[in-house]
């Protein structure tokens, strides 16, 4: 039960991006820095660096005219927490 809560714990710093174009021969930092483009077009956020962005991956094998999801993971839960309000407003 422990290592269960323990792993929730970790995901809260956790997002997951879809609808970002996907690329055959997409690095890691190609992925951090296009997710930093997007929350700072689309969510308002001047503010965010690829410096606050620990990893970000995409899910799955690649595979034509699909798009994979991207599972982004923040430096900070303070940081997650602040995106998580700000994507509310692309409701």
């Amino acid at each position: 039960m422990e290592i269960i809560e323990l792993e929730q714990y970790v995901r809260r710093a956790n997002l997951r991006v879809l609808g970002l174009r996907d690329k055959k021969d997409e690095t890691s930092a190609s992925t951090v820095n296009a997710v930093t483009e997007i929350i700072r077009t689309k969510l308002n956020w001047r503010e965010i660096n690829p410096s606050k962005i620990d990893v970000a991956h995409r899910i799955g094998p690649y595979r034509n005219n699909a798009d994979r999801s991207v599972i982004v993971r923040f430096c900070s839960l303070t940081t997650a927490s602040e995106e998580k309000r700000r994507k509310k407003k692309l409701k």
